[in-house]
């Protein structure tokens, strides 16, 4: 069971103290005419802008010093409102994350596929899996005041939950890959050599999260509830950041279970291969994709909507009935 000091509440204290009344002041700026003037788009629950306006205005703060806390502060607001954290079981986050490293530039999902989060903000726990010094993240769609573009925002989470480094992703282009491709070619712009893909740490990284997030956005994701946890989950009218108001909801337990026994199957010969007495064919794994389409009238394109699903992986050459690595996921 998850505990309090493993969820982002400490860091919310720390910034509850260390810019008193910061909360109410970002409601306020919320409900007024800010967001009008600011051209904002409901798809977000709050600009980071709002943030740099109160850390300038209020706390005085100027330079490095809003950078540092603005996206920081943003992410905790909006999850604070919900307080919604998605456990992934470690060997989906595995699967997942290297589903990312075969990155292609003619990948084309829809950057439709990204705008439609189950909460304006999420926090996703996949401790170690992205990197050892990563508990997680906060990931939401942010909307960028100055240039009109949304974006996709992962806030990744120190092990003592003590802080975040932010990173993003503009969503300015039809695909997703086609918007890496801009991501990276923009950090070009400011490195002593040009870098790919696949050489960027911090891009990998973010290409992890993005499968992360992707998977809890998607159609019949095996998402439930944590029965030990629901035991404890209440929630008021007011926002009190208490551990009760913490929702923890379990990812892939059920499809990381048949991913294990998967993997283990692949490790022992399974027949022979071409029809040649003695060589073996190992069992082995067939990597997940994402798999999408339209429903809507085409002539409607307020009703038109994306549907994401996750392609599992598929054990191959594992002997009859071995093909299925899944099981009907929880709904």
């Amino acid at each position: 069971m998850i505990s309090e000091s493993s969820t982002p509440l400490p860091l919310i204290r720390k910034l509850t103290a260390q810019f008193p009344g910061v909360w109410d002041a970002l409601d306020d700026l919320y409900a007024n005419a800010w967001l009008q003037s600011a051209d904002y788009t409901p798809l977000c629950g709050l600009p980071i802008g709002a943030a740099y306006t109160l850390l300038y205005e209020r706390y005085g703060l100027r330079g490095t010093q809003i950078t540092e806390h603005a996206a920081e502060i943003t992410a905790c607001y909006l999850w604070r409102k919900h307080k919604i954290i998605y456990a992934f079981d470690d060997q989906l986050s595995a699967e997942l994350i290297e589903q990312a490293k075969a990155y292609r530039e003619d990948d084309a999902l829809p950057v439709e596929a990204m705008l439609h989060p189950p909460y304006p903000c999420c926090y996703i726990k996949c401790p170690g899996a992205l990197d050892e010094y990563v508990d997680g993240f906060f990931s939401w769609i942010e909307w960028d005041v100055n240039r009109k573009i949304c974006e996709f925002r992962a806030n990744f989470m120190l092990p003592d939950m003590s802080g975040t480094v932010p990173t993003q992703i503009e969503l300015h282009r039809p695909t997703l890959a086609e918007c890496i491709s801009a991501t990276v070619a923009e950090t070009n712009k400011y490195s002593d050599h040009r870098i790919d893909v696949p050489d960027l740490a911090e891009i990998q990284m973010l290409l992890g999260a993005l499968n992360m997030y992707l998977y809890v956005c998607s159609a019949e994701a095996d998402i439930a509830p944590n029965p030990e946890h629901a035991r404890i989950t209440r929630r008021g009218a007011a926002i009190r950041d208490k551990f009760r108001e913490v929702e923890v909801q379990d990812v892939g337990i059920r499809i990381g279970a048949a991913l294990r026994a998967a993997k283990k199957a692949r490790s022992a010969p399974t027949g022979s291969h071409g029809g040649q007495t003695g060589i073996k064919k190992r069992a082995h794994t067939r990597r997940g994709h994402w798999h999408h389409y339209w429903v809507g009238a085409k002539n409607k394109p307020s009703e038109r909507r994306l549907i994401l699903k996750w392609t599992h992986p598929v054990l191959v050459g594992g002997g009859a009935g071995s093909d299925a690595v899944t099981v009907h996921p929880v709904k």
